[in-house]
């Protein structure tokens, strides 16, 4: 499973305002909560991991584009990856990586599947907007929540 995630901070100060509407999964709709941020500053990270195996996060710089997405991510992350699992594939327990991303325009833009297809690497057919099918959102909740419990970043540096 890969995916980019993004860790926030909370700018009070910026006029840049967001209301984030939250609710359990599954849960009764008058649970419903709205929070009203005043702007975030966010740095976003890319992780994978497959059974036993995970690689270490790659952090991204700026906007992402698809192809900021093959040279900061798919070059120096996922090739790797790809060739670690080549060499050792009775840790995850299949010879060939199946690539879970979401439907962002940024993993299905040209630059970034052309890089897959000169690679073959085979795509799952991903269902849109269905993070709850995706393991890793549970990995990004967790690190979220070990990160606010273990101090309170004030700057993205920080995080």
């Amino acid at each position: 499973m890969i995916d980019p995630g993004s860790f926030g901070l909370m700018n009070w100060n910026s006029s840049l305002g967001k209301r984030l509407i939250e609710c359990e999964f599954g849960g009764p709709l008058e649970n419903l909560a709205v929070n009203h941020r005043l702007g975030c500053q966010s740095l976003m990270v890319w992780g994978a991991f497959c059974a036993a195996m995970q690689v270490p996060l790659v952090f991204l710089n700026g906007q992402m584009t698809s192809t900021k997405m093959v040279q900061q991510v798919y070059w120096p992350g996922l090739l790797p990856f790809i060739a670690w699992m080549e060499q050792a594939p009775w840790i995850c327990g299949f010879h060939r990586l199946l690539l879970m991303e979401d439907n962002a325009p940024i993993h299905m833009a040209r630059a970034s599947t052309n890089w897959q297809n000169r690679h073959d690497i085979i795509r799952l057919n991903w269902q849109a907007h269905s993070p709850y099918l995706n393991p890793i959102e549970s990995v990004w909740k967790a690190m979220k929540s070990q990160i606010s419990k273990l101090y309170q970043p004030q700057m993205v540096e920080e995080l």
